[in-house]
């Protein structure tokens, strides 16, 4: 069995420094809707890319080398490390084997959250939402699909009654995702964000919100922002800001909820985390009741935001995690938080399960990449570059004030500059005055694969993670703490 070595994991963080710490393309549209208006600006000028404010360098300036081969990916990838130990924390009690498996397994799937194990407690987290059982069963599950009981009963040797009654549990509390295809059930494995948390928001209370932080790795960074495929893409807040009226059909938002009928909006995951950590609640339902309507800083920005469709849905809708909505009261919901100077993000895949309304003042993502000042993976967040016209720009600082990302500066000259953090979102297009700020598609050669699902994006994002040697499974205490060492040896403060 492959197992990620130890100097290997040192070397790709070396390669980051410090940092750590902080398909097909989809079908071009060349006409925009009706009522969509258009970014074509005033004059002649001509459009070019928004200056970059140089200043401000993404932590991730450079991305880690790749250190594993597909063969490699491949063997460490369908290889998960089985333990049989406990795990002993300074004060000497334990954790079985099985908890350190579930988190492992979940690790695996997506962004993750961090490989190493660098605080003490750092599994109390499992023990509250899994039985050992659970754990192990969990930890037995097929990765990366949409699995029948059978599959699971077939790969980890349980009877098929039982792995059916272990995963119709789990989906229950929103910790394994149920759809229904003819009406069998099927189930996939979550990452934590975006996966479990979501679903699981209706359960967030202060011990939870305390265990999940301690839960997580700053080596999550190294995968959230140089791992090639950002967990969300930004889709233009409206088309008319885009030039040419050139867009891909996996851009318009409205588009895609024309392509569903079933919704649900649950609180959004990161304001009511923020707010119990600030102590303005203790459990989400406090949070919604204080803030649920105005939000909860001066912003206004709302708090049941999280938007899904299709079967997505159908599963938030029975298990009690989102409430549902009409097609026309979801378009009315996304349009509130455009209104609000909030982005919209698609999550990213082609099937788009989850559109959030997204702040880099209080959402963990848009957080985090400004914080780190964006980095290599955001090349992929949108299909877009954001042009200027600057000759015709009247440098009223608009579009500084309005951009969600506070990205947007203003140079010597009094014109606007962006920096690393843009998500090229529109917003500050959409307030432009003289119309002369838009997105541009880029050419078809410069976009992205966009993977087909969650299942499709949960192995892409695992697959580019190994490659770099930021996702591996911890073995032993004995192994984990050398690396921990070593790391601290090279600077790192972890």
């Amino acid at each position: 069995m492959k197992i990620m070595n130890r100097r290997a994991f040192v070397g790709a963080m070396a390669a980051t420094g410090a940092a750590m710490l902080a398909g097909c393309t989809p079908e071009t549209k060349t006409e925009a809707p009706a009522d969509a208006g258009e970014a074509s600006g005033e004059g002649t000028a001509d459009w070019a890319a928004t200056a970059v404010n140089g200043e401000v360098e993404p932590i991730f300036k450079d991305p880690a080398p790749v250190i594993y081969s597909d063969a490699e990916v491949d063997e460490i990838l369908n290889n998960p490390a089985v333990i049989t130990t406990e795990w002993v924390y300074d004060d000497g009690t334990t954790v079985a084997p099985a908890y350190q498996m579930v988190r492992n397994t979940i690790n695996r799937s997506g962004a993750g959250f961090g490989s190493i194990i660098n605080k003490d407690h750092q599994f109390d987290l499992w023990p509250t939402l899994f039985t050992e059982d659970e754990a192990l069963a969990y930890s037995q599950m097929p990765l990366y699909c949409d699995f029948t009981a059978a599959r699971f009963a077939e790969k980890s040797g349980r009877p098929e009654d039982e792995c059916l009654r272990i995963c119709n549990s789990l989906a229950d509390r929103g910790l394994l995702r149920r759809i229904y295809d003819n009406g069998t059930p099927k189930f996939l494995a979550l990452d934590s964000e975006y996966g479990y948390y979501e679903p699981y928001v209706q359960s967030f209370d202060t011990e939870y919100i305390r265990l999940k932080d301690l839960n997580a790795s700053p080596t999550v960074n190294g995968a959230f922002l140089d791992a090639e495929y950002t967990m969300y893409r930004s889709l233009p807040v409206d088309l008319s800001v885009v030039i040419d009226g050139e867009y891909t059909e996996l851009d318009d938002w409205k588009g895609i909820l024309d392509n569903y009928d079933t919704f649900a909006v649950s609180p959004c995951m990161c304001r009511v985390s923020t707010a119990i950590r600030e102590g303005l609640g203790g459990t989400t339902q406090e949070v919604m009741q204080k803030y649920g309507e105005e939000g909860m800083r001066e912003c206004g920005h709302p708090m049941e935001t999280c938007l899904v469709m299709g079967k997505q849905a159908e599963w938030f809708i029975e298990i009690g995690a989102g409430r549902e909505l009409t097609r026309d009261e979801a378009k009315a919901l996304l349009q509130n938080s455009v209104d609000k100077g909030m982005i919209l993000d698609a999550l990213h895949t082609k099937s788009t399960e989850n559109i959030c309304s997204c702040h880099s003042d209080c959402c963990l993502s848009t957080g985090g990449i400004r914080k780190l000042n964006g980095g290599p993976a955001l090349d992929q967040c949108s299909s877009f570059t954001l042009m200027h016209q600057k000759d015709n720009c009247i440098k009223c600082g608009m579009c500084e004030q309005r951009c969600p990302m506070h990205a947007i500066t203003m140079d010597e000259e009094g014109y606007p500059i962006v920096d690393s953090a843009c998500v090229r979102c529109g917003q500050c297009a959409l307030v432009c005055p003289r119309g002369v700020r838009g997105l541009k598609l880029r050419p078809e050669s410069e976009r992205h694969e966009i993977p087909e699902d969650m299942a499709d994006y949960y192995e892409k994002k695992a697959r580019v993670r190994i490659s770099k040697g930021y996702l591996f499974d911890v073995t032993s205490r004995e192994e984990n703490d050398a690396l921990v060492a070593e790391l601290r040896e090279k600077g790192l403060n972890i």
